[in-house]
């Protein structure tokens, strides 16, 4: 099994980071990417290519500002395998009052285009469906990253 780290990230990362970083616990072949840019979905982009030509099976997406325990990859790969999941979120706040989970219940589009979404007040415990996730502590199947780009 293949899994790409994916980490976009502006010049330089928090040494919280690194230490979660380096002290994560491996499952397969893990390589570490990181992207650094200031266009956020830019270097997603660029880390999903990565991604593929390399032929991972998952992509562990990291945002540069977390913090994790070492066995987070692990844990969320279990519960894909055991789910049947495509995608998985670990559960992480806003840095910001209201540090309200960064999960949305509901996503919808405004007359101008923009993305209305309402943050979950609550979170419920074990295993729950959300319409939209952020993405800084994200396992993705690589096979959803063939269904957007089919």
């Amino acid at each position: 099994m293949n899994i790409l780290i994916a980490v976009p990230s502006m010049d330089s990362v928090p040494a919280v980071f690194a230490q979660s970083l380096s002290m994560l616990e491996k499952v397969g072949d893990c390589a570490v990417a990181f992207q650094v840019g200031s266009l956020i979905y830019n270097s997603r982009n660029e880390l999903a290519r990565q991604a593929l030509k390399m032929g991972a099976d998952y992509v562990m997406w990291f945002d540069s500002d977390m913090q994790f325990q070492p066995d987070t990859l692990k844990r969320m790969l279990s519960i894909m395998e055991a789910n049947d999941l495509d995608i998985l979120s670990g559960v992480y706040y806003l840095r910001v009052p209201p540090y309200t989970p960064v999960l949305f219940e509901k996503l919808e589009m405004d007359s101008n285009q923009h993305c209305e979404h309402l943050n979950m007040a609550k979170v419920p415990d074990g295993l729950f469906e959300v319409e939209g996730i952020g993405f800084g502590c994200v396992l993705m199947n690589t096979s959803v990253l063939l269904d957007v780009i089919a």
